[in-house]
C-alpha cells in the first residue's frame, strides 16, 4: 500500500469519531476556500509586492531596518539577516509565490506548486513582517489553511491525477474530514488565547472600557464609531467586555455543533466593528470564519465553479510523483 494512503487511512476497528475524520468529502466546498485565499491573498499580494519599488521598500518605515536593525521571524528566522533585508529577494519570493499560486489555481505541477505555493506565500508574509517589527497574526490562519488545503493535494496526489486526467475532478471525493476539525481547533487556539492573555495580564479588570478609549483615542479619535465609544465609558465597557468572552470562548464556541454560526459570526461581526472604527481589517479571519460556519457550496453562485474543467494534461506531474 502507497505512504500517501497508509497516512490517510483509517483502521475499520478505529473508534467512530476517529473513522468520520477519514471520511471522503466532495471538492467544492474546500476549492472555494482554495480559490478565494490564491486569488486574494496570494496573487493579488505578489503582484502588489511586484509593484513596490526600491525606494519605496527602502522608506517604507522610518524604524526600520538600517536604524534599529531587524528583526527575523517565523519562517524567516532562519534565513541571514541581508536576505530578510534584500529587495531583491522579497521581489524573488513574491514572483515564486505568483507563479506557484497560479499553477495551483490552474491545477497544474501538482503537488509541487501548491507546496511551493504555501511555503512562498508564509515566507513572504514572515519577510515583511521582520522589517516593520510587527508580527501581524492576520495573516496566521490563511497559512495555516493553506498548510491543510496544500496537505490534501500532497497525501492525494495520485487520486486528483486521475480525477483531473478522466475530467471528473469534482465527482471525486478526494478530500478527507479532518479538514475542517483541524482548522476549527486552531482558529479556536488563536482567538482563545488572545481572550486567555487579556484575562491573564488585566484579570477581572480586563473589561475595563477605559483600556478601548485609549486605543480609540490613539489610533483613530474621529472614526465613525469612535465618538460613541470615547464619549460613554459604559458602552466602552459592554464592548471590551464581550470582546474578551467572545475570544476566550472561542475555542468551545467554534468546536459546538449548534453554537458555532452564532460564535463565528459574533467574531465576524467583532472584526467587522474592528475594521470600520480602526481600519484595521482581520478580511481573511472574517471569511474562514464564515466558511466554517456555513456550507457556502450550497449556495447558487459556488455551484456554477462546478463548469470548470481543467485541461487532462494538468494531471501529468501529480501522476509521476514519488
Amino acid at each position: 500500500m502507497a505512504t500517501a494512503e497508509l497516512a490517510t487511512s483509517a483502521p475499520a476497528t478505529a473508534p467512530a469519531i476517529w473513522r468520520r475524520l477519514f471520511e471522503h468529502r466532495a471538492p467544492l466546498r474546500y476549492e472555494i476556500l482554495l480559490v478565494y485565499l490564491l486569488v486574494f491573498k496570494v496573487i493579488k499580494e505578489s503582484i502588489l509586492q511586484l509593484c513596490q519599488s526600491r525606494a519605496e521598500f527602502d522608506s517604507q518605515d522610518a524604524f526600520k531596518p538600517f536604524v534599529l536593525g531587524v528583526d527575523p521571524i517565523g519562517w524567516a528566522d532562519c534565513l541571514p539577516v541581508s536576505w530578510v533585508t534584500s529587495y531583491g529577494f522579497h521581489q524573488f519570493v513574491a514572483v515564486t509565490a505568483l507563479l506557484s499560486g497560479a499553477l495551483w489555481l490552474f491545477k497544474r505541477c501538482l503537488p509541487w506548486s501548491a507546496i511551493v505555493a504555501t511555503w512562498s506565500f508564509g515566507l513572504s508574509n514572515c519577510l515583511r513582517q521582520s522589517l516593520d517589527f510587527d508580527y501581524i497574526h492576520q495573516n496566521l490562519p490563511p497559512v495555516a489553511a493553506m498548510i491543510l488545503l496544500a496537505a490534501t493535494y500532497t497525501f492525494h496526489r495520485r487520486e486528483i491525477s486521475r480525477a483531473l486526467r478522466e475530467s471528473r475532478f469534482w465527482e471525486t471525493d478526494f478530500y478527507r474530514e479532518w479538514v475542517i476539525p483541524v482548522l476549527l481547533v486552531y482558529m479556536g487556539l488563536l482567538y482563545s488565547y488572545s481572550g486567555i492573555w487579556k484575562l491573564a495580564y488585566g484579570g477581572w479588570d480586563a473589561g475595563n472600557g477605559l483600556k478601548l478609549q485609549l486605543i480609540f483615542d490613539a489610533l483613530n479619535p474621529n472614526g465613525l464609531l469612535s465618538q460613541p465609544i470615547l464619549q460613554y465609558r459604559p458602552l466602552a465597557t459592554l464592548l471590551m467586555t464581550g470582546t474578551v468572552i467572545l475570544e476566550a470562548g472561542a475555542l468551545p464556541g467554534l468546536l459546538i455543533p449548534w453554537l458555532r454560526p452564532w460564535w463565528a459570526m459574533s467574531l465576524v461581526m467583532m472584526h467587522l466593528a474592528i475594521g470600520i472604527s480602526m481600519g484595521i481589517w482581520f478580511t481573511p479571519s472574517m471569511v474562514i470564519l464564515t466558511w466554517l460556519a456555513f456550507r457556502v457550496d450550497r449556495l447558487p453562485l459556488a455551484q456554477l465553479m462546478r463548469r470548470i474543467r481543467f485541461a487532462p494534461r494538468a494531471a501529468l506531474l501529480a501522476e509521476n510523483s514519488p
